[in-house]
């Protein structure tokens, strides 16, 4: 199920993202007082702050913890949200999604994403094929391209 989140704040300002995890917000949903089209998926359940979002050191907090208990430690260190957001960035790039949509989801510039995850793009055999797509398969070698001199001949 694709979802449209809408996200009301952050650096970048207010936008829609498009995301698969439709099912699973609407799982939390069922959990919350607060399930609402426009109410926070992520919302405090009680006192002062009822309704309103999270604070981000809660959600920090909750996740590091599942990784905790889930024995997830990427390379030796603390678990973080940005793990989690790189690792989207990575995968969508390496199934070969379109880089403008991936920066808008993440609230980045194109130029920013090609910046940091230029060896992504560089590496993924969806992106190559997609450039060369009469490449045969036996002359992609980990991302570099060998191509056979009488290829590009007609």
């Amino acid at each position: 199920m694709v979802s449209i989140i809408r996200i009301r704040g952050g650096k970048t300002g207010p936008r829609s993202v498009a995301c698969t995890a439709g099912w699973w917000f609407n799982e939390l949903r069922k959990w919350s007082r607060y399930d609402q089209d426009d109410d926070y998926v992520f919302a405090d359940q009680c006192g002062l702050r009822a309704g309103k979002p999270v604070y981000l050191d809660a959600v920090r907090n909750h996740f590091q913890e599942v990784c905790r208990r889930a024995s997830i430690t990427p390379s030796g260190k603390k678990p973080d949200l940005y793990m989690a957001r790189s690792y989207y960035i990575t995968r969508r790039l390496e199934l070969g999604a379109n880089i403008n949509t991936v920066a808008t989801n993440v609230g980045n510039s194109p130029l920013e994403i090609v910046r940091r995850y230029a060896f992504i793009v560089q590496t993924s055999d969806v992106v190559i094929k997609s450039i060369y797509p009469d490449i045969p398969a036996e002359t992609v070698k980990t991302g570099v391209i060998f191509v056979p001199e009488d290829l590009g001949k007609e």
